[in-house]
């Protein structure tokens, strides 16, 4: 089956995509391991958390 070129580089953004979204989830683990949950909690909350909030889109 050809792919147009278009396609061959949506489905390699996707994947892309898929492996950020798994180290994200790697490094909260880790994160979470290794912190105390409180800090990781005060962390998450201030400006910096908000401009997290507001740099990734909300997610």
């Amino acid at each position: 089956m050809a792919r147009t070129k278009k396609e061959r580089k949506r489905s390699k953004a996707r994947r892309a995509q898929q492996q950020a979204k798994q180290w994200k989830y790697e490094r909260v683990k880790l994160a979470q391991a290794t912190l105390p949950a409180a800090s990781g909690r005060v962390r998450g909350t201030g400006w910096f958390g908000n401009f997290r909030f507001w740099l990734w889109g909300g997610r």
